[in-house]
């Protein structure tokens, strides 16, 4: 009806800030950013831009949001609240400031809990366990139960599993996490009937949910969709485990996977649960193409220090700490190309540009087509690559353009010759 009487210009004499509301809670959220603006052009209070920042994420405007903060910072003497950081994902920057505040406060375990929240969405697992083994034992039980499925979640990509099993303990009887992680720890004991029976009581737990919110919008269940697909593939893994005598079985459940995680959004955090989920049956060298991806789209979003992770992961430390042209003849040619793109992300260009004309030029020569002396030995690790030389030769079409680029970069555009 305030609609209606607003487009037949005679508003309704209701509050803006209650119209706002209201247009939120029935999720139409182009409606409740206009209210939202008009509230904040007039009082242009803390509680105006928070809800500014939460609605423009609802309708995946990231900029706006990230622009609304700067706005604000910059015209009005305003408080930054670490949770606006939180909500703008912007979680590195949220981890620094609660790093801050917990200097000051050393025993505030909410704060505590803030980091791991962030630490989790950064993928910091290492981090993550040492901070959960250092406050765990003095912290009350309501904070354990807050904390749990965070540590948890360090505790399965450490392969630390006992410690899940106490974690686990602590959870809510009848959750979703925890019915989930008993099914991630039974599957990794090989108890499949019991990881069976858990992985149909989260779905039995996520149904509910899933109803309420698909009947609101998709995109509001979009993470409990990708939840009930995990479950899936987590029956898959069963299947995927008994057929280890069977590689074209095997092969063909992993090109589903690759599929199912192509048609996902582009997401990091949904790509790097269905990754860990993965990894209860593939080695990092089995599922390269998916985590060379995932490094890419983390490298893409800013995200460096996880895709350097997911880099370690494919390289292993000792590889990566390498000489350069030892490197790249004991490493695939697709780990090394991403790799170098990362290198390039990081701010180190010429040095990069210098090495990936080196790869190339060993990579065009493995193929027959350059100038290197090989002496017989291959001068890339080709021979570790999954693919054809079709592949390969896409590669190196790829580097050669990358070559290109990157030079146009580094000159400032291109410079005229003289004829």
């Amino acid at each position: 009806m305030a609609e209606y009487m607003e487009h037949d210009d005679k508003p309704l004499p209701i509050e803006i800030s209650t119209l706002g509301k209201y247009a939120l809670s029935c999720h139409a959220y182009a409606k409740a950013l206009h209210y939202t603006e008009l509230q904040f052009m007039k009082d242009h209070s803390t509680g105006s831009i928070e809800s500014l920042i939460s609605i423009n994420n609802h309708l995946q405007q990231s900029d706006a949001a990230a622009g609304i903060l700067t706005y604000a910072q910059r015209h009005h003497d305003i408080e930054l609240k670490e949770s606006w950081y939180e909500r703008l994902h912007r979680w590195e920057d949220a981890l620094a400031a609660y790093d801050k505040k917990q200097l000051e406060s050393p025993n505030d375990l909410l704060l505590t809990l803030k980091r791991m929240r962030c630490l989790h969405a950064l993928g910091e697992w290492d981090t993550l366990s040492a901070l959960a083994q250092e406050k765990w034992s003095v912290s009350p039980p309501d904070y354990r139960r807050g904390m749990a499925p965070y540590v948890a979640a360090s505790a399965w990509g450490l392969g630390q599993w006992d410690l899940l099993d106490d974690y686990i303990s602590v959870m809510q009887e009848e959750s979703p996490d925890r019915a989930f992680f008993r099914a991630i720890l039974h599957l990794h004991r090989n108890q499949f009937g019991k990881a069976q029976e858990q992985i149909e009581h989260t779905r039995s737990l996520l149904d509910t949910e899933l109803t309420a919110l698909v009947s609101e919008s998709y995109s509001r269940a979009y993470n409990i969709v990708v939840r009930v697909q995990m479950m899936a593939e987590l029956e898959e893994i069963i299947s995927y485990k008994r057929y280890e005598n069977q590689p074209d079985r095997q092969a063909t459940i992993r090109k589903t996977w690759m599929k199912r995680v192509l048609g996902c959004e582009r997401n990091i955090e949904i790509w790097q649960r269905v990754i860990k989920v993965h990894a209860m049956a593939l080695s990092p060298a089995e599922d390269m193409e998916l985590r060379i991806k995932f490094m890419n789209l983390c490298r893409k979003s800013g995200r460096l220090r996880l895709a350097e992770h997911a880099m370690m992961s494919l390289m292993g430390r000792d590889k990566a700490e390498m000489d350069f042209t030892q490197m790249i003849q004991v490493t695939p040619p697709q780990v090394v190309y991403a790799k170098l793109k990362y290198m390039w992300a990081t701010g180190i260009r010429r040095p990069t540009l210098e090495y990936l004309r080196q790869f190339t030029d060993r990579l065009a020569s493995d193929l027959g087509l350059g100038t290197v002396e090989a002496n017989g030995a291959s001068l890339t690790g080709t021979q570790n690559a999954d693919g054809t030389d079709e592949d390969c030769s896409r590669l190196l079409a790829r580097c050669y353009l990358k070559q290109g680029e990157w030079h146009f970069a580094l000159q400032d555009g291109w410079t005229p010759v003289c004829i």
